[in-house]
């Protein structure tokens, strides 16, 4: 995008001070570019907007520049679909990467300053265009950017109005394949997880999760898996190989009759889902010291319920938001119940902020883990920038606590000195990646600004992750990717039921 060759004070062709702009949108007079060409959709419109960055704040000779980062409440001053003009008393630079949020949607965007415009007694005007599309940012439509479709993301509708209960139950209703039974009870529970979490149930949000469940389970609370219990006893069996148990000792084990009168290998031979091989394991760990040392204490179904929720992610998750209703037994146990499966799950496809442009990324998401094809462009960005080829798995950091230091840390690292960052200081912004405020960080931005000046274009925000999935569930290789895929296929039927 080029930028603007006049903005608004340029325009007055003064330096007094320059009334404010409407906030109704109202279509400004076609501006020009440096190429000369009309931006006929620009618009005088004011939006309150956030500004996250950082500013230097010390320069010595022979030492890198520190920095702090700032915030600033502001508005826009004219806004068009790759950016806009604001106000601003913070200096900010030409080429500065900025993180913008819209105080009206909470919706954020990284932006790349464009040009910057000063003058005695009044505030700076800053054109800024964003890294990557936008639609629906502003709240209003361009005539360039046509007419919407069903599968823009959630967050370019976050504010429109909730529709009404009995409403959103009829477009879950007409959202689920045709074949699902106990479809009253499936539709309660879906309505009822958005409500308590506060997630708008627009079409494609419903679609989103609707795909998911088709996709892990076809709607079966606790379906039925071919030859479970041979997959669990190939799962004993190389567990015991891994700890040095000899197998004479492992049958012995498994001979010994359970709580139910029925032997543990029974019990195990003859489950056919999930909830009831979790019951097995519960038992023997409970009661057997040798399940300790296979299991180290811990249920080997960490994914349940018709939604596959991790009971690492459920857990983490009741501890920050306490669970609606009252769990029988334990949160993980929950997650074998429609309702707990599903109010979890939404949580972790649609409960937290990323800047996706497509529900695609989200289901990455939901099989790598929440913002990990954000983070797989970011390893992209820094291989780019440093030349390292890397593996872009969305993991910035080992998963181990213990282990060494990762493949991207050590890329970064090697660019230290042109991010003006010390070795604590990346480390310390790797260590956010699960959340979204790694996006804010002078590292995100920074990586970002060195690959797409090497690169000479814009280079995304959002890649699906490249993981080979791995688990005694599965017969034959699949990658994320494939994943993803699937449930937008799902998804795009969905969207067409309604």
């Amino acid at each position: 995008m080029a930028p603007l060759t006049k903005d608004l004070p340029d325009v007055a062709n003064s330096s007094a001070a320059v009334p404010a702009a409407p906030t109704v949108p109202t279509t400004a007079a076609p501006k020009q570019n440096a190429g000369g060409t009309l931006r006929a959709d620009a618009l005088s419109l004011e939006v309150p907007v956030k500004v996250h960055g950082s500013r230097v704040t010390e320069v010595a000779r022979g030492v890198a520049p520190k920095t702090e980062p700032f915030e600033e409440e502001t508005g826009t001053m004219i806004v068009f679909p790759q950016g806009g003009v604001l106000r601003m008393s913070t200096a900010v630079t030409a080429s500065q990467m900025l993180v913008l949020t819209n105080l009206k949607t909470r919706q954020d965007a990284i932006c790349r300053v464009v040009k910057v415009r000063t003058f005695s007694n009044m505030q700076g005007y800053v054109e800024v265009e964003f890294t990557h599309q936008q639609p629906g940012y502003w709240g209003v439509r361009f005539p360039s950017e046509g007419a919407p479709t069903a599968t823009e993301p959630a967050t370019a509708t976050a504010t429109a109005p909730a529709p009404k209960p009995v409403e959103a139950h009829a477009l879950i209703d007409e959202s689920l394949p045709r074949n699902v039974s106990d479809r009253s009870l499936w539709i309660t529970d879906i309505f009822a997880a958005f409500k308590v979490l506060t997630v708008t149930p627009t079409p494609a949000n419903i679609c989103a999760v609707v795909a998911v469940i088709e996709q892990e389970s076809g709607f079966q609370v606790d379906p039925v898996i071919p030859g479970l219990g041979a997959i669990a006893r190939s799962e004993i069996d190389r567990r015991a190989e891994r700890a040095h148990v000899p197998m004479m000792m492992i049958n012995g084990v498994l001979a010994l009759k359970s709580s139910d009168g029925r032997s543990y290998g029974d019990r195990i031979d003859s489950a056919r889902t999930e909830k009831q091989l979790s019951d097995v394991y519960e038992d023997f760990l409970a009661a057997v010291p040798l399940g300790q040392t296979l299991f180290a204490d811990r249920n080997p179904i960490r994914t349940r319920g018709p939604m596959q929720v991790n009971v690492a992610f459920a857990e983490q998750f009741s501890s920050a938001t306490p669970y609606p209703y009252q769990a029988k037994q334990s949160i993980g146990d929950e997650l074998f119940t429609r309702r707990g499966s599903v109010y979890f799950g939404i949580a972790h496809l649609l409960d937290y902020r990323a800047p996706y442009p497509i529900y695609l990324y989200r289901f990455a998401d939901y099989n790598a883990g929440q913002y990990a094809s954000r983070n797989a462009a970011f390893q992209s960005a820094v291989s780019i920038a440093s030349g390292v080829a890397l593996n872009t798995d969305g993991a910035l950091l080992p998963h181990a606590a213990d282990a060494s230091t990762g493949a991207t840390e050590l890329a970064l690292q090697t660019l230290a000195a042109r991010l003006h960052m010390s070795a604590d200081a990346i480390h310390g912004a790797l260590a956010q990646g699960k959340a979204y405020s790694f996006e804010t960080t002078p590292l995100y931005l920074r990586t970002f600004a060195l690959a797409e000046r090497k690169a000479g274009r814009s280079l995304p925000r959002a890649a699906v992750p490249r993981i080979t999935l791995v688990g005694p569930k599965l017969k034959r290789n699949l990658t994320t990717d494939w994943y993803a895929h699937r449930v937008d296929e799902r998804f795009k039927r969905c969207l067409n039921r309604q």
